[in-house]
């Protein structure tokens, strides 16, 4: 269940970064615009989620085993992002 943090935490760094949008600000856009409650959003989101935690079990194999076996506990709560 960590992994949508980081995830969450990974993406707030490079709007900031490359937009110059402060966290707060962008969290107050997404739930302005309800951008998670687009299904093909959520859909992209999944994906991607997935994208990532396979290029990590790829890095670190053992990462896997701390989620029971498989990426069951990296899946996105319902209704998209935790932030």
């Amino acid at each position: 269940m960590l992994m949508p943090v980081l995830i969450s935490a990974i993406a707030h760094d490079w709007v900031k970064v490359n937009h110059g949008y402060a966290e707060d600000t962008f969290k107050a856009a997404l739930f302005q615009f309800k951008i998670y409650e687009n299904p093909s959003v959520s859909e992209h989101m999944q994906v991607k989620q997935q994208e990532l935690m396979m290029m990590a079990m790829q890095q670190n194999p053992m990462m896997g085993m701390g989620m029971g076996g498989g990426m069951g506990g990296a899946a996105m709560p319902p209704g998209g992002m935790p932030f």
